[in-house]
């Protein structure tokens, strides 16, 4: 099956803060992969495809520079970032620190509505694997994920994970490359729904840890393909 394509940019509506606007349509594309690690940014291309002119484009630029997203290179102008695997392997570790001691604690809290909330988005993963929608699927996985981050009864670890969301889901676009591993993926929602369901921290926390592991290793493996 096809993938589906997407154009690199939304165009930019004219209700919105226009600086705010293209910072936001900028960096969903650097997330998304649709503008590649590496890849050189030009400000007139850039804001050609926006429908604006340079100036807000030149500020939006600069606020990811700011934010590590974008790089300056003298005298050959602006990057987005490469992805470190050093970088990578340190996010990695903090995220599984902080999302195993959630899932352990939102075990104990999820309740039926949450029961249902986690399995609708199962629903959603299976529907846009079967559409070939990556994009819709990493989405809805990552909003699992939130679930149960929002269950866990700790307010501090919930705004560090998700001061950690922009860089997950950059890596979620990396590493879910090939659609054949998705499945897999689902089978380990599923794992950690019913767990939750059972109010079962052990085999939630079992569930997660295989789940991050897979991830992981499709991720190290497209890091390895590219060179990193």
């Amino acid at each position: 099956m096809e993938m589906v394509q997407s154009p690199r940019f939304e165009r930019i509506p004219r209700t919105e803060s226009l600086t705010d606007a293209v910072y936001e349509a900028i960096k969903e594309a650097i997330l998304t992969l649709r503008i590649a690690p590496g890849e050189k940014l030009n400000v007139a291309e850039i804001a050609f495809e926006l429908g604006t002119s340079s100036t807000p484009v030149r500020e939006a630029l600069n606020r990811l520079m700011n934010e590590g997203f974008v790089r300056k290179v003298p005298y050959r102008g602006l990057f987005v970032s490469e992805i470190d695997p050093v970088g990578v392997q340190q996010l990695l570790e903090v995220r599984s620190i902080l999302e195993m001691e959630a899932v352990s604690r939102a075990a104990v809290r999820f309740g039926p509505q949450d029961v249902e909330v986690g399995a609708r988005l199962i629903r959603k993963m299976l529907k846009a694997h079967g559409k070939g929608d990556i994009h819709a699927y990493i989405e809805t996985s990552l909003n699992f994920h939130r679930l149960f981050i929002r269950r866990c009864g700790n307010e501090i670890m919930v705004n560090l994970l998700e001061n950690l969301t922009d860089r997950i889901r950059q890596l979620a676009f990396l590493a879910v490359r090939n659609r054949e591993e998705i499945p897999l993926f689902i089978e380990d929602y599923e794992k950690m729904l019913k767990a939750l369901k059972a109010h079962d921290p052990e085999e939630a926390k079992r569930a997660l840890r295989e789940h991050l592991g897979r991830v992981g290793e499709s991720l190290y493996s497209v890091l390895e393909r590219r060179g990193g």
